[in-house]
């Protein structure tokens, strides 16, 4: 079944990061990441060798997760660059736009709250990229029994699930 990628109305919530790490290929980070989105769920398209763009339906608020990541070496092993973002496609942008309308007071109040969780979110979604490119090249991985997500070794519970580990 062919994955089509829609191009977003207007990208939202943009988070940026980069790591680097020693010991570690070009090759094996792209693979790597692309391990961990695809344990994450993400629909994954390769734009280069070494370079991912991934999507996924953000379901708590009803957007789109695009994730673009690329990996370069650097003198000191390779660079991981991630770049996170919330997209509006085009049949949300128009059911948001008429709930804004209808609502405004509500959708204004959802708004912030929507902003909290989703930075909450990007924030665990990368500190687990990052523990996940860190354990596998160390070549310790620790993942929830349930989804499958890479979680830290002291978590109790898992933050994409919420079950206890």
């Amino acid at each position: 079944m062919p994955i089509y990628f829609s191009m977003p109305v207007q990208r939202l919530f943009t988070k940026q990061d980069q790591r680097t790490f020693a010991n570690t290929t070009v090759e094996s980070a792209v693979t790597q990441v692309s391990d961990f989105l695809r344990q994450a769920r993400f629909y994954i398209n390769f734009t280069a060798p070494t370079q991912i763009h991934a999507e996924q339906y953000f379901y708590k608020l009803g957007l789109k997760r695009v994730m673009d990541v690329e990996a370069t070496r650097s003198p000191h092993g390779t660079t991981v660059s991630v770049k996170l973002s919330a997209t509006l496609g085009d049949d949300a942008a128009v059911v948001g736009l008429i709930g804004a309308v209808v609502i405004l007071p509500v959708a204004v109040a959802v708004g912030a709250i929507s902003y909290i969780d989703y930075e909450n979110d990007a924030n665990a979604l990368m500190a687990s990229l990052w523990n996940y490119l860190g354990s596998t090249a160390a070549g310790t991985v620790v993942r929830c029994g349930n989804c499958g997500l890479n979680v830290d070794v002291g978590d109790r519970f898992c933050r994409r699930c919420g079950s206890q580990l």
